[in-house]
């Protein structure tokens, strides 16, 4: 029996940079030639994690936002996407916006483009995200009015950066929703700082 090893990104195979560092890569790609199964599961979209595991010579499909998206790193061809309905998005947002919380809404169009849709960058950690990611080359995040507005094709997931104690209640009231995925945990990058991801309950 063969065996499938599979790496989370940030935390794990990423270095402090956020990079798949060169010896990393070198090891893992000549492993994967002589016929290791090897893919990745990560927070990351697909995006974003096209850009760090660029020099990985993935083969398998990988798992990408926590599950919302399973995705053939060849072809970069989603293969499933678990996406949340708009009515139950919409809602998710308004509760969001209730709570004083300015998520990013991720979402995929109907031309294959990926979008990430915020209200503006309102502490240090979305800011730093947000330049990180746009450094990269990542075009996604756009700055919007309205986010229900916004919604312009199949809703990924929604994420919220703030400090755990701003998120806790509405993580507690969510989890407990069948429908939803709840993610909740800090920032390994800048631990002060947390992450409450909701997506779809099939991710």
């Amino acid at each position: 029996m063969r065996t499938l090893y599979v790496s989370d990104l940030d935390g794990t195979l990423l270095d402090r940079d956020q990079r798949v560092s060169e010896q990393t890569a070198t090891i893992i790609n000549e492993l994967v030639a002589s016929g290791m199964l090897f893919t990745v599961a990560t927070a990351r979209s697909t995006p974003s994690a096209r850009q760090v595991l660029a020099d990985l010579d993935l083969r398998l499909p990988a798992v990408y936002m926590n599950g919302v998206l399973i995705v053939d790193p060849v072809t970069d061809t989603p293969l499933r996407r678990n996406v949340l309905p708009p009515d139950p998005a919409r809602d998710l947002i308004r509760d969001h916006l209730a709570c004083g919380l300015n998520p990013f809404v991720y979402t995929f169009d109907a031309a294959g483009r990926y979008h990430a849709y915020y209200l503006g960058a309102t502490n240090a950690c979305e800011r730093d995200y947000v330049d990180r990611r746009r450094a990269a080359g990542d075009d996604r995040f756009t700055v919007v009015p309205d986010l229900a507005g916004a919604i312009d094709g199949d809703v990924l997931s929604l994420s919220t950066i703030e400090p755990a104690d701003r998120i806790a209640a509405l993580h507690r009231r969510l989890s407990t929703n069948p429908l939803l995925c709840c993610h909740f945990d800090h920032d390994i990058y800048m631990p002060s700082f947390s992450w409450l991801t909701i997506g779809h309950a099939d991710a």
